[in-house]
């Protein structure tokens, strides 16, 4: 989040407001493309490396590893070449630096799902730091000589691979090229993954397509503001990623042990944690709207804040109940069923998209992903009552002892640290 955020104050307080809204195109197809690697590899590998012993525990690290660097390959050349063909005179610069971020991002994101599966929290945040100081070192040469653009991609590039390293120490990748692997096991992830890359290229797509839609209809200026509102509503979903990133591997415990009533309090105890938190940060996000963007951005950019107000209730009340809905139903083996759901909520989403952009304008672009999120929440409601008897009345319910719970453990970390000093 803080490099997401630090890159679009960056490029705001640097860059012309059409770079602005080129830059944010960029990094929407980043994203995209990502997200429809990730689909494969992320929750296939969480899944596959659940209790699995060493060898076979390698085995897996090593099928998954160069699926991804596969994967990444093919599309990064997708990217250059269309770089390379100059069809948006705009973006083709950007383009074809993109392998340069691109691929040392993928090999980080592939260690980072390895040491989520083990639960290593210390690790990634170790490697997280490592990131940052590269970053931090880097933004303030681009900064000081007045760098392009496209040389933010090459200083993202190297902050990534400074955070593969690190994470690579740990994980030991002399077993992870010693280790033997089997066609069937590429078969099998990649059958497991393949309901992931439709979901996470249709929802993706989905959240996503807005961007498009203001860069082909409207202007970059407005699709920068747009990107703007974006990174800020990402803010709001820091404790859901945290969270998120536990309750997967943890839900997957429990389904293989067929505690099916413990998976129902993980989900509603998880999302009235996440309820919790989100309450006091949308207050705050929503009365300091303007005055953020001012800040950060510039008053250039203030017709940004209306669609932030949007987008943060729009997350804050439905994200925590999708995300881990999405965790519940791969952990019990439905796949099918969590692509059923991004499919049929993303082709609503671009439908009313497209509608509302041309129609409505900017604030179309906002207001589509709302409605859509109203269906989607109604709709996997029911499908958790059905399938584990999970009920959204009871995580509301339960947001006061989410308050009363995150109290008492910080008044007995403060006690134990009391304890400590004498």
């Amino acid at each position: 989040m803080i490099i997401g955020m630090g890159t679009i104050i960056l490029v705001t307080r640097v860059y012309s407001p059409v770079e602005v809204g080129a830059w944010t195109v960029f990094t929407t197809v980043f994203f995209l493309v990502t997200k429809l690697r990730e689909g494969v590899i992320q929750t296939a590998l969480i899944k596959f490396l659940s209790g699995q012993e060493k060898d076979k525990y390698y085995s897996v690290l090593k099928a998954s590893f160069f699926t991804n660097i596969t994967i990444e390959t093919v599309l990064s050349s997708l990217v250059f070449l269309i770089g390379y063909l100059d069809y948006f005179k705009e973006l083709s610069l950007l383009f074809l630096f993109y392998p340069l971020y691109s691929m040392p991002w993928a090999i980080y994101r592939w260690q980072l799902f390895v040491h989520q599966s083990k639960l290593r929290v210390e690790v990634i945040f170790k490697i997280n730091v490592a990131i940052l100081v590269v970053l931090l070192v880097g933004f303030s040469m681009l900064l000081f000589w007045k760098w392009q653009i496209t040389d933010m991609i090459v200083i993202l590039g190297f902050g990534a691979m400074s955070g593969s390293i690190v994470g690579l120490k740990v994980i030991n990748p002399k077993l992870i090229l010693i280790a033997k692997t089997t066609p069937e096991l590429y078969k099998d992830m990649l059958s497991y993954g393949k309901f992931g890359m439709l979901r996470e290229l249709t929802g993706t797509l989905s959240t996503r397509i807005n961007v498009f839609l203001t860069a082909g209809f409207l202007t970059l200026s407005q699709t920068g503001l747009l990107g703007i509102a974006q990174r800020f509503t990402q803010l709001i979903l820091i404790p859901n990623a945290a969270i998120q990133t536990l309750v997967f591997p943890k839900a997957c415990e429990l389904s293989s042990r067929d505690r099916k009533d413990e998976l129902k309090v993980l989900y509603e105890s998880s999302v009235a944690m996440l309820l919790a938190m989100f309450l006091p940060l949308v207050v705050l996000m929503v009365i300091s709207a303007h005055s953020l963007i001012l800040m950060f951005n510039g008053k250039d950019y203030l017709d940004a804040a209306p669609l932030l107000v949007i987008m943060i209730i729009t997350v804050a009340l439905y994200s925590p109940f999708g995300n881990a809905f999405g965790s519940v139903i791969n952990a019990i083996g439905k796949p099918e069923m969590n692509m059923k759901v991004v499919v049929v909520n993303s082709i609503i989403n671009i439908c009313l998209s497209f509608s509302l952009v041309l129609t409505v304008g900017l604030y179309g672009a906002v207001l589509a992903p709302f409605i859509t999120e109203t269906f989607g929440f109604i709709w996997i409601s029911k499908i958790l009552k059905r399938e584990l008897g999970i009920s959204f009345e009871r995580c509301f319910r339960q947001i006061p002892n989410s308050y009363a719970t995150l109290f008492s453990a910080i008044k007995k970390k403060l006690r134990q640290q009391g304890v400590e000093s004498i």
